[in-house]
Parts: structure tokens; sequence; C-alpha cells
């Protein structure tokens, strides 16, 4: 069965808590908090050597490597949603980058993207951990995401 990652609240908006979820086989989300995402926004700016749309394309896809990782079987086919169109390319060599540092030989056509509807699981589940329904099964701390998108 092929994994699906969906998103609810996108990481520039920092209004909210941002969840990325996994689902189909096997169910597994992550919350990162709207005051990490603040914190971690304005350290990357401060140190000038991204824009802001590229610390959002690094956070995502440190979110998506963090849920891969958990989720084990590092080569099994994953669908991750069309949030930033256009820009797959780049999240996809960041995603890959995390799992070369790590040491993790990750398969680049295991990752695709597409469109992951509102009847998804992993839509469902990313839904339910952002509106508390559930709980997330880990709370992604400013340490941890700063250190993965140097």
């Amino acid at each position: 069965m092929i994994r699906q990652i969906d998103q609810s609240r996108k990481f520039e908006q920092t209004s909210g808590d941002t969840v990325i979820a996994c689902a189909n086989d096997i169910q597994y989300s992550i919350r990162i908090p709207a005051k990490v995402k603040r914190e971690v926004i304005r350290s990357a700016l401060a140190q000038g050597k991204k824009s802001l749309k590229q610390i959002v394309f690094a956070c995502y896809a440190a979110g998506i490597y963090l849920v891969l990782c958990e989720t084990g079987s590092p080569n099994r086919r994953v669908v991750i949603d069309q949030e930033y169109e256009g820009h797959e390319p780049t999240i996809k060599a960041m995603i890959l980058r995390h799992f070369q540092k790590a040491g993790i030989n990750f398969t680049p056509e295991a990752i695709s993207f597409g469109l992951v509807g509102k009847d998804s699981p992993a839509h469902h589940l990313a839904w339910s951990v952002y509106r508390g329904r559930q709980t997330a099964n880990r709370v992604i701390t400013y340490t941890e995401l700063l250190a993965l998108i140097k």
C-alpha cells in the first residue's frame, strides 16, 4: 500500500501549529507549534542565508523527513500532497539530502508528489491532530527543527 503524507496549516502560516501526517498502512503525525515556527523563521532570517520561501521549503522537507524516519521502510513508496506546486523537485532534493546525511539509502523513485484529497486517511489524521481530536505522535522543538534546516 502506498503511504500518503498531508499537511494541515502551511508552515508560513505562523498563527497556528502545523501538522504533518502519514497514513495508510501506518498512521503517524508530528506537530510543529506556531511558536517554534516563528522562532525558526526569525532565527534563519537573522542568519541571512535563506529567503522566507527557502526556509518554508526547508522546514516542510524536514518535517516530511522526520515523519518518514519514524514510519520505517525508507524505500516504501510515498505520495506527498502538492502543497507547494512547482517546487516539488527542490523539496524532494532536501528530503533526500536529510537521508543522505543520516547515512540512510533512500531511493528517489520512492517519493512522488500528487493530490492527496480530503478523503485521504493522511488528510483525516492531519486534520484530526490539528483540531486537537487526536494527539500527535511527536511535537517538534525549535532546536531539533533549526538543526535540520541549517
